[in-house]
């Protein structure tokens, strides 16, 4: 990306989306302190982040352009680096090389009063925005070498680190587990399991490791010990969207995983407990769908039909164009015996993605069942298009030329569906008929 539109980005972004409410930066030490709570957050350490939180600062001072100008710099520098990287070396001589080329650029030393933005301009990074800019770096990198995207940050008392994998990148340094209950600390959910096994957690242990906690335990679906990482990160911060979501991410598979309501109903309470504090967060939007999808899904796998189309019909309250919702009241109205109704279901879902091959395939199954059978054809031949290896769309096409008493044509059909699938039970049927 050119840099010019580097910049224009960022100032869209500062300009349209202010700070967020709970970042303090009224004053530098606050937006100092507040910018290092962000650099720990790995998976939210954009090149926008760091700037976001200062800009209100120096918008007050009427010296936004300094904000530009850093970042344009900090632009420039990652470009340099991604130029100048060997993507064929193990990652953490890659890590330790984009050290090399930063330390030749700036000075590394204490700036603990020092903004971001000021530390750029006098050409000098300490612990922390050393870790911001390698976490800005990777987010970059992961693109060209997916081994970046391993790289997390920890945070102990007066000092912040590289982790990667298990692997200090800051010295040989090894914080001690002293050093983790002493201070926040976040990392990749893919290192966590090297050392959150060495750490219990306590009343004072800070949010984002509880979050973290409850992230790597989610992750290998010890959903219980997930639970409580993440209850006891709402003891701290009861309004936090991130852990409602991912709470409520646990509580939602559990509950699809063992068809127990109650779980669900607490899985829904997160995600709008999510939507109180920001109904237009898309996430518990989407979160929250898919619960009502699954429930819907249950309760049409054990023939509650009427129950499945109350669920189904709370996902289109939050979005009326959901496809897959409605490809699943086409199925129901299929299986209640009314094809009409289907068959609108399922070209309300093409008009939607012209592309949705079940969708396709139920209308030509619904016109087949309805005995329209050129329309049928037309549909099905659509389907091929979209994948020619269906070997059931084969055998429907078997099907229609059988009953339209083409012969020559059934046994083409039915021998593209055998090519596909040799045991196809309704291909061999007809094959075996024709004997």
């Amino acid at each position: 990306m050119k840099i010019e539109n580097s910049i224009n980005n960022l100032r869209a972004v500062l300009l349209a989306e202010p700070t967020q409410k709970n970042m303090k930066t009224d004053s530098p030490f606050l937006a100092e302190a507040t910018r290092k709570n962000m650099a720990m957050l790995s998976e939210k350490n954009s090149i926008n982040t760091g700037f976001s939180i200062e800009y209100d600062y120096y918008k007050k001072l009427g010296e936004e352009n300094k904000v530009f100008d850093a970042y344009k710099q900090l632009v420039d520098l990652i470009a340099e680096i991604k130029d100048k990287t060997n993507y064929t070396k193990p990652i953490e001589d890659q890590i330790v090389d984009a050290y090399a080329l930063i330390k030749s650029k700036y000075e590394i030393k204490a700036n603990h009063n020092q903004l971001f933005v000021e530390s750029l301009k006098n050409k000098t990074l300490d612990c922390d925005t050393m870790a911001f800019v390698i976490i800005a770096l990777a987010n970059e990198l992961k693109q060209k070498d997916s081994r970046w995207n391993d790289l997390g940050t920890v945070s102990i008392s007066r000092h912040v680190l590289l982790n990667y994998r298990g692997i200090y990148i800051d010295n040989g340094y090894k914080p001690s587990v002293e050093d983790y209950m002493n201070a926040p600390f976040n990392l990749n959910p893919r290192n966590a399991k090297e050392l959150l096994s060495n750490v219990t957690p306590s009343d004072k242990t800070p949010l984002l490791f509880l979050l973290n906690v409850g992230n790597a335990y989610a992750e290998k679906k010890m959903y219980t010990e997930a639970i409580t990482g993440y209850t006891n990160a709402l003891k701290i911060a009861p309004k936090d969207v991130l852990t409602l979501n991912n709470l409520g991410l646990v509580y939602a598979d559990m509950g699809y995983a063992n068809r127990d309501r109650a779980y669900t109903e607490k899985a829904i309470n997160c995600f709008k407990d999510v939507l109180k504090e920001d109904p237009y967060d898309k996430e518990a939007l989407h979160n929250l769908a898919s619960v009502y999808i699954d429930m819907g899904n249950y309760f049409q796998e054990i023939n509650q039909f009427d129950e499945a189309l109350n669920w189904y019909g709370e996902s289109l309250k939050i979005n009326d164009r959901d496809s897959t919702a409605l490809f699943n009241i086409g199925m129901i109205d299929f299986k209640k015996g009314d094809i009409d109704g289907a068959k609108k279901m399922f070209e309300e879902v093409i008009f939607i993605d012209p592309k949705s091959e079940r969708a396709q395939y139920m209308l030509g199954y619904s016109l087949f069942t309805k005995g329209d059978l050129d329309l049928a054809i037309r549909v099905f031949e659509n389907v091929l298009k979209i994948n020619p290896k269906k070997a059931n769309t084969w055998y429907m096409l078997a099907e229609i030329y059988n009953k339209k008493g083409n012969i020559s044509k059934e046994k083409e059909f039915i021998r593209k569906a055998l090519d596909i699938d040799p045991r196809h039970k309704g291909a061999l049927k007809l094959q075996n008929a024709l004997k």
